[in-house]
């Protein structure tokens, strides 16, 4: 196509222009799915071998939080491998820039911090009753290096994966945002909706993915690198995974714990509008940051 984008997109955009063919994305979207398929269940025998007790304690457990974040690295070995040999173009471009990436990223990440804990402190959606200690404080400390490095490789991996892949390969072949701006966030929402572990709340957790996809998306736009939709998607997960966690699933590793799973705390739309709006919040400090 001989239309282009405004920059910066364009040049985030532009290493995809090369192979821009949707046979090619479909077979690299397979290519993803058959990897991290082959090592969950690989890596499933490795894991039942090393935990013991109910399932449910099993998820709510350290050593299962850190499997599931650092398993997320199995995308990156996909990207790393597909991007050559399908699109001839290499891992980094799915970055934009990756110098400016990582600057744009630690532009966002302090006040993005700030901005997302005063939010949460303050009434009247501060406090949910019975908050506790989850992990004592010193060894919350002890782990959080590779706590905190397991969410960067979690959330960087759904990045470079939604934000990064599809939206390039996508804007390469339609400039319409139907095209790369909403098929990929629908896409991120459906992943998450999961009404085994959500219940009847699943879909409010699905439609609050696909609104950060928006923003995330929007970012990148803005921006031209990832670097910002990073930043965004860490602070958000990093509160809700290392500091303020429910109970269940991946509990195992915040320092404070509320006493409701987040199946009832997400069934008051109450907590969904809030959520919207802490996530609002996080885009405009972000735009305000990079001043975009």
């Amino acid at each position: 196509m001989s239309e282009r984008f405004p920059d910066p997109f364009e040049s985030f955009v532009a290493p995809a222009r090369a192979r821009p063919e949707v046979w090619r994305m479909i077979v690299g979207l397979f290519l993803i799915a058959a990897v991290v398929m082959g090592a969950g269940m690989m890596l499933s025998g490795v894991l039942s071998g090393v935990t013991q007790g109910p399932w449910d304690e099993v998820q709510a457990s350290t050593r299962y939080s850190l499997f599931v974040l650092y398993f997320f690295a199995t995308i990156f070995l996909a990207l790393w491998v597909g991007l050559p040999l399908l699109h001839e173009r290499g891992f980094a471009t799915l970055f934009g820039d990756p110098g400016l990436a990582v600057r744009q990223f630690f532009a966002c990440l302090l006040p993005l911090f700030v901005v997302t804990l005063v939010v949460y402190a303050a009434p009247p959606w501060g406090g949910y009753g019975g908050v506790r200690f989850n992990l004592g404080v010193l060894p919350w400390l002890l782990l959080l290096p590779i706590s905190a490095l397991g969410v960067l490789i979690q959330v960087t991996a759904e990045e470079v994966l939604f934000r990064g892949y599809l939206v390039q390969q996508m804007a390469v072949r339609s400039m319409a945002r139907v095209s790369w701006f909403l098929v990929p966030g629908l896409l991120f929402g459906l992943l998450h909706y999961d009404p085994e572990v959500y219940g009847a709340s699943a879909w409010m957790i699905a439609g609050w993915a696909m609104l950060f996809s928006f923003a995330a998306a929007d970012l990148t736009y803005r921006s031209g690198t990832l670097g910002p939709a990073i930043a965004l998607h860490f602070v958000n997960n990093c509160v809700a995974i290392l500091i303020f966690s429910f109970e269940g699933p991946l509990s195992g590793l915040s320092l404070f714990i509320f006493p409701e799973t987040l199946e009832q705390a997400v069934s008051d739309p109450g907590i969904f509008v809030v959520d919207a709006m802490v996530m609002l919040i996080g885009w405009l400090t972000c735009r305000i940051a990079l001043r975009c």
